[in-house]
């Protein structure tokens, strides 16, 4: 799997960078060097930090507190703004509300864009470095999960569902993919419209014959003659049987192995770009892989959350639901014999099911940590998992 790597005139090395802090407080008094003067306007301005100042409460309960000087203005009017160190070997404060595009162009918009992308990637490698702690973890509950027999067993099962009646195993899946009502259709004689239809016949006839003779002999001749219909009318009925149970190891979102595959090449990747160094890699190769720390972990804790309910598929209950809502299907249809399921297909014939009575996958606590760790508290989190 190839690293992706971008080539950058970043100022700062990654180790450089996390111990970098951007933040000055106190400028006109903290910073060694700083030129209270104008700056060149024509220097190429590089942005190495900001403050701010502002107090608590903020102008309106501090309507005296000092403000900061600007080095283009000349003023004290802010409190919130930022360091420049320019290629003349220059250090000066400037103010963040306009000051610095005032003075120095389109060539602070550049330092501003470097800045943020200084500040970006900073944040990414502080969270980087806690996901790491991650990495062994999930990587031994994936090995233990992949080789866990109840996986295999889950995946047969699924796999014989889906092989016995492919038809039938496609509609089980949107119903449970949709959480929809199952239904009975029941198809039953309508004799109510069969005695409907043969009164208005009789009123016809009668109608007919009370027509002159020329009359109905050129209806007649026509085709425009009453004629009896005594085939029979029918009406299908919908009974609800409720929900499918149990289901979801058939769906996409409870394939755990989908899920742990995909897990397990984010950590090899991570491995990879590890080992060739974090500076040779885009922050937003970093930050890619940061989500799918967070939202891998989940999908896959999610569909084994799913996959738990795996056996109460096959409860009587649930295969009765099944046998009766195929009644309705012409190309095949389910029965239940005591928990095993049979399957009547029209192409592919009969086979019997065998419940999955038991579904002991191992215990990953990494893994259901995981809900509780999103992008945003990765750091913070890491260590409770």
């Amino acid at each position: 799997m190839a690293v992706r790597s971008i080539k950058t005139t970043r100022r700062l090395t990654d180790t450089q960078l996390v111990s970098t802090q951007f933040r000055y407080f106190d400028p006109e008094n903290s910073i060694v060097g700083l030129n209270p003067g104008v700056p060149d306007p024509e220097a190429r301005p590089t942005i190495i930090g900001y403050y701010d100042e502002t107090p608590p409460g903020g102008m309106k309960a501090n309507p005296e507190y000092p403000f900061v000087r600007c080095c283009h203005c000349g003023h004290r009017r802010h409190w919130i703004g930022r360091v420049i160190h320019d290629d003349r070997g220059e250090t000066y404060i400037i103010g963040a509300r306009g000051c610095g595009r005032d003075h120095y162009g389109v060539r602070y918009s550049d330092a501003e864009k470097a800045f943020k992308q200084e500040q970006e990637r900073r944040n990414a490698l502080i969270r980087w470095a806690n996901m790491l702690k991650l990495v062994p973890v999930y990587r031994a509950e994936l090995a233990q999960l992949l080789q866990s027999p109840a996986l295999a067993a889950l995946e047969l099962k699924r796999d014989e569902i889906k092989r016995t009646s492919p038809e039938g195993f496609r509609k089980l899946v949107q119903i449970a993919n949709t959480a929809q009502l199952m239904f009975e259709t029941r198809k039953l004689r309508d004799h109510e419209a069969e005695q409907k239809r043969q009164v208005k016949f009789e009123r016809a006839m009668i109608a007919y014959n009370a027509l002159p003779i020329v009359e109905r002999r050129r209806r007649r001749n026509d085709g425009l003659k009453p004629e009896a219909d005594d085939t029979p009318i029918y009406k299908r009925t919908l009974t609800p049987l409720g929900v499918l149970v149990g289901g979801d190891f058939l769906t996409e979102r409870g394939d755990a192995r989908k899920f742990a595959l995909e897990l397990r090449a984010t950590l090899d990747e991570i491995d990879l770009l590890q080992k060739a160094g974090t500076d040779t890699a885009a922050t937003s190769n970093l930050t890619r892989l940061l989500r799918e720390m967070t939202d891998r972990p989940r999908s896959l804790d999610e569909a084994l959350g799913d996959t738990s309910f795996t056996p109460v598929f096959f409860q009587k209950e649930n295969l009765e639901r099944i046998s009766r809502w195929s009644t309705g299907e012409a190309r095949f249809t389910y029965s239940r014999e005591g928990l095993d399921l049979i399957v009547q297909d029209m192409s592919k014939g009969q086979a019997r099911i065998k419940p999955l009575e038991s579904l002991d996958l191992p215990r990953l606590d990494g893994l259901q940590a995981s809900r509780y760790i999103d992008d945003d508290f990765l750091p913070m989190m890491v260590d409770a998992a």
